[in-house]
């Protein structure tokens, strides 16, 4: 949803979610929406490019899940 609100204008959620590999056309119809961004964070194109991955593996952010179960599972 931040990314979504921080990219602000239509021509760049378009060009931001193509270079993730999102579908163009489905993209255009979904910036184009009169929708607020917490609906249009939760719709499949945008779950497809914006997953876990590209939060660990380009934004290096951490999971709260998986520092969970390292401090209560780990042997």
């Amino acid at each position: 949803m931040c990314l979504w609100k921080q990219w602000r204008f239509v021509r760049t959620k378009v060009k931001e979610l193509a270079k993730l590999g999102a579908d163009v056309k489905a993209i255009i119809r979904l910036a184009f929406k009169n929708r607020g961004p917490w609906w249009c964070s939760d719709t499949r194109e945008v779950q497809f490019a914006l997953n876990n991955n590209h939060f660990h593996k380009l934004l290096g952010l951490v999971s709260i899940r998986e520092l969970w179960i390292q401090v209560h599972y780990s042997s």
